[in-house]
């Protein structure tokens, strides 16, 4: 049986930006379309400083701001 492969903190936190953008699901749990990073009501909680930063490319400084906002709309404990 094969394993899987061992991803840098990098690597799995653009996983996650791409899977959210084809996921039809928010963080939040309410739906979304896809090619978006959250719905609509969490993407209006966000900074404008994240909001913008959210329409850059992959690759181009999208899956950091996707992390920052992803910080941003997780309560901490």
């Amino acid at each position: 049986m094969l394993s899987q492969p061992v991803l840098t903190q990098k690597e799995q936190d653009r996983l996650a930006a791409v899977k959210a953008l084809k996921s039809g699901t928010c963080l939040c749990g309410h739906a979304k379309q896809t090619g978006m990073a959250f719905c609509f009501a969490c993407w209006k909680k966000l900074p404008e400083n994240i909001r913008r930063a959210l329409y850059r490319k992959i690759g181009d400084g999208f899956t950091a701001s996707f992390t920052a906002a992803r910080s941003f709309l997780t309560p901490n404990p």
